[in-house]
């Protein structure tokens, strides 16, 4: 996790990137991220804090781990909360997936994906956490 967010502090590049990345967005999609986080107990009117998280959980896990975890995951929490399930687009009751939601995160994950491929050789769900060792000089 320590290299996404170190990334997102360092480059301005890539700071520009997720801004343009987030007002592509699709509005409902956008409007569900907010919401989760709000439920999360984060201060979503700290734009560049609401940027930083977007990118964060982009880049959490593998590609292939998105539609799931934006699709049927994260809905399924709000789903629960009377109050917060407005935000939530269609349902596919069939499947239990919200299908706007796993295609659109699932498609900007993969950008992302592949931004940091290309500029650093990372890629998403690749993350270690870094801790250091007790009494370390470092």
């Amino acid at each position: 996790m320590l290299f996404r967010s170190g990334i997102f502090f360092l480059d301005k590049d890539f700071r520009t990137f997720s801004e343009q990345a987030l007002a592509r967005f699709d509005p409902a999609a956008r409007r569900f991220l907010q919401s989760y986080l709000e439920y999360s107990a984060y201060d979503t009117q700290d734009r560049f804090l609401f940027v930083n998280e977007f990118m964060a959980y982009l880049l959490q896990q593998p590609v292939g781990a998105a539609a799931e975890y934006f699709g049927k995951y994260w809905p399924e929490k709000l789903e629960q909360h009377e109050w917060r399930h407005t935000v939530l687009p269609e349902k596919n009751e069939e499947t239990g997936f919200w299908p706007l939601l796993a295609n659109e995160f699932s498609r900007e994950a993969s950008v992302f994906s592949d931004y940091v491929h290309k500029r650093w050789g990372l890629s998403a769900g690749r993350v270690w956490r870094i801790k250091p060792v007790t009494g370390s000089s470092l």
